[in-house]
């Protein structure tokens, strides 16, 4: 049991540490509670736009792929046609055209940035376009290569 003494001390200790009031403690710790809880939604909200924000990025790269995808298939098409000559080929590059037409607005409306996509695009469409005009059957180029077996074609 402790003594008179030290109870005394106790006693005055608490007094002196404690208030006498305790309303200004529990009003501070009502507020610090509130803060965390604050602090716990705003980090949730964040975290939400942070994962659409990562989400709309995921779309914008995909999109962009396959795209590249479409080129690479016109690409494709057109080796394809200049080493067999068969006009099977001609399908994958019109599927690719279309995929073309359908991914590049698609790209540029996203609101991320789209650089110079449709430039660079169109002008690699049009060469090709212009490649397939002049292996096209009856074409001029065509007729000289057909007209010398044996020779490589330039």
């Amino acid at each position: 049991m402790p003594s008179l003494a030290t109870t005394s001390f106790l006693q005055r200790q608490a007094e002196r540490a404690l208030p006498q009031n305790p309303r200004p403690v529990l009003i501070a710790a009502f507020l610090l509670v509130l803060l965390a809880i604050g602090a716990g939604v705003a980090q949730w909200a964040l975290a939400g736009r942070a994962r659409e924000a990562s989400a709309a990025i995921h779309a914008h790269v995909l999109q962009a792929e396959a795209l590249l995808s479409a080129v690479k298939d016109v690409e494709t098409a057109q080796r394809g046609y200049a080493l067999t000559g068969q006009d099977d080929y001609l399908a994958p590059d019109r599927e690719a055209r279309r995929a073309i037409a359908a991914l590049l607005p698609q790209l540029e409306a996203s609101g991320l940035p789209a650089g110079r996509l449709r430039p660079l695009v169109t002008a690699k469409l049009d060469w090709s376009g212009r490649w397939w005009r002049c292996a096209a059957p009856g074409a001029r180029w065509r007729r000289r290569v057909r007209s010398r077996p044996g020779r490589a074609r330039r």
